[in-house]
């Protein structure tokens, strides 16, 4: 229950005439002028646009919050972790005009902000942060924790996007290809709850995987180990075969385990990943995870009755993995080379895919590319396990927080512990070593291949049961994705016609707006009928699409004299991306069963004509 004691709280006049609120003898707001103090605060940013977010420090009488609402239309969330200031000023001030309005929110949790910046970051916002002064003396500690791990959080945010715009096609694609009929795989749901109370290991690239490889050999039978794929070949040089080898890269990693004998683990590879999985592995048993937060999963979900509601990745094939030993039952549930930090002033494990000193990787160029990319990247400070500072990447510190949060979500229910000795501290996990928390684990006691063989030949696939279900509706996609390739080339010709005519002097301002209605009819047509009827082919032109959608909804560009150079612009890279792509999958929908050939730099790397 949420208190208040009202002796901590003084309201006094401040010189201006305004109220001022004292909080256990420090005034909250300037003592001269509290409406000028938060006017000066908020002139501290310039030009806020809608997809913006301000993060307000302290809330007080709400002179900020109020001036930032009414000053403009971006989204702000007010961090107050004083509670009872928080209660006491909900209750002494009416905010109910801007709660209602669905861009303000409150908190005094790091961890509910944290929550609510993944719901309200939108593609190009900004996250700046004010602060009333007195938030300083108040809880110091809480501001520097806040400034301290923004950065971290904005960069995860924004590669979140990054990887939608490089990927998005590809996952499309991949999940595609792997509908075909016959195809050989189970869906991991499948195994929900077969493996409780026995424990599991996660294994990882990380640099200190190499420390523990003998404790894994040493203690074999203690687990279900599940290894990450560019952690297989370390695994299995030192004779360990994993029971589940997990993959998610929808890039052609496959040598990552293809060149390192496979016979005798089994598949688990999200429903995005490499479309040649099924061409090109020989596991045991191929496991497709069919996950929450993927549209085309959903869609296959809802059509054949299964649920994925307790399978939502987080973007990291370690994730995936836990999440997958978590819904199997395991407990405890163990980390190893899950460092997330540069330590010792490696990237991965020396004995693993990655390693420098692998001559399978070394001489990949993707891997060149990815080390390369990986050391001009930005470099964050997190905490080690022994309180030291640690430098790590933008996409490690996102994966600390996701492995945090799947923390506070699910220790209540397994026993979680990070045996990468050395390696960032992930809060809600205990830290050991693992020979000592091997030690005090019993044999798994189970022929886990005979429990397998069992699920697999006498359980329910949903999948392969109703797949005349998802024929049906692939061959209803592949029409309207024809019908629609055909309007997308009409908007190229009106496209390029606009180019024309923007260039021509003088200039014929009918006809131009005229090939403009036609370009945004044309766009209309193709959203509603495309992207809004099958939700999933948005990841056809996905920037593209976000593009157009920011364009026509802000109401200052529509009216400035440059909107049709814009429009021409979108228009260039939206018909021509959704066209190209929608071509591409009219291909491996004309033959599901068939093999698709083309090198995937050919399949997504296009150029389409730019402007």
């Amino acid at each position: 229950m949420n208190t208040i004691d009202p002796r901590n709280f003084q309201l006094i006049k401040a010189a201006s005439g305004d109220v001022n609120l004292v909080y256990k003898n420090t005034a909250i707001h300037c003592n001269t002028d509290p409406q000028q103090e938060a006017l000066r605060e908020f002139q501290k940013l310039n030009n806020l646009k809608s997809s913006d977010i301000v993060i307000i420090a302290g809330l007080g009488l709400g002179y900020l919050l109020k001036r930032v609402f009414i000053s403009s239309k971006c989204k702000i969330i007010v961090y107050e972790p004083e509670k009872e200031i928080l209660n006491f000023s909900r209750q002494a001030v009416d905010f109910s005009g801007e709660l209602k309005s669905n861009r303000v929110f409150m908190t005094g949790s790091f961890d509910e902000l944290n929550a609510i910046l993944s719901g309200i970051y939108g593609y190009k916002s900004t996250i700046s942060v004010l602060s009333l002064q007195s938030a300083g003396l108040l809880y110091p500690g809480e501001i520097e924790n806040l400034l301290f791990r923004l950065p971290k959080i904005e960069a995860t945010l924004k590669s979140n996007y990054t990887t939608l715009f490089s990927k998005s096609f590809k996952w499309l694609f991949n999940g595609l290809y792997r509908l075909k009929p016959g195809k050989p795989d189970f869906p991991v749901n499948m195994l929900e709850n077969k493996f409780r109370g026995k424990a599991a290991l996660i294994v990882s690239a990380g640099p200190s995987l190499d420390k523990n490889i003998d404790a894994i050999k040493n203690n074999r039978d203690k687990f279900i180990i599940f290894c990450a794929n560019v952690a297989y070949k370390n695994l299995a040089t030192n004779g360990i075969i994993p029971d589940f080898t997990v993959y998610i890269d929808a890039d052609c990693y496959l040598d990552t385990i293809k060149n390192y004998g496979h016979s005798q683990t089994n598949l688990i590879s999200h429903t995005t990943s490499c479309f040649r999985v099924f061409d090109e592995l020989t596991p045991l048993r191929f496991f497709t995870f069919y996950c929450k937060n993927d549209l085309l999963s959903r869609r296959v979900a809802g059509l054949t009755g299964f649920s994925i509601e307790k399978y939502e990745t987080k973007g990291s094939v370690s994730h995936l993995a836990l999440l997958c030993a978590f819904n199997m039952g395991c407990s405890p549930i163990i980390l190893t080379g899950q460092d997330l930090a540069y330590t010792g002033g490696q990237y991965y494990s020396p004995g693993s895919f990655w390693s420098e000193d692998n001559k399978d990787g070394a001489n990949n160029e993707k891997f060149r590319e990815k080390i390369e990319l990986t050391r001009k990247g930005p470099v964050f400070e997190v905490k080690g396990q022994n309180g030291e500072i640690l430098k790590t990447s933008p996409d490690y510190a996102g994966f600390i927080q996701h492995f945090e949060e799947f923390a506070r979500e699910n220790s209540s229910f397994a026993r979680l512990i990070n045996c990468s000795n050395g390696g960032a501290e992930i809060n809600g996990f205990e830290n050991s070593s693992l020979e000592e928390t091997a030690s005090s684990l019993e044999p798994v006691n189970l022929d886990i291949d005979s429990v397998l063989d069992t699920i697999t030949r006498t359980g329910a696939d949903p999948v392969k049961q109703n797949y005349d279900k998802i024929l049906a509706r692939l061959e209803e996609f592949a029409e309207d994705a024809k019908k629609f390739k055909t309007l997308a080339e009409n908007g190229v010709k009106y496209t390029t016609s606009l180019g024309r005519e923007i260039k021509k002097r003088p200039l014929n301002p009918a006809k131009i707006s005229r090939l403009a209605d036609k370009i945004l009819v044309l766009f209309n047509e193709i959203d509603a009928g495309l992207f809004k009827k099958w939700d999933f082919s948005v990841y056809t032109a996905f920037k593209e699409l976000l593009e157009f959608y920011a364009l026509i909804d802000d109401e200052e560009a529509m009216a400035d004299a440059s909107i049709f150079s814009n429009l021409y612009e979108r228009s260039c890279y939206f018909f021509n991306f959704t066209r190209k792509r929608l071509e591409i999958l009219e291909e491996i929908l004309k033959d599901p069963g068939g093999k698709y050939h083309k090198q995937p730099e050919q399949e997504y790397n296009h150029t389409a004509n730019q402007p």
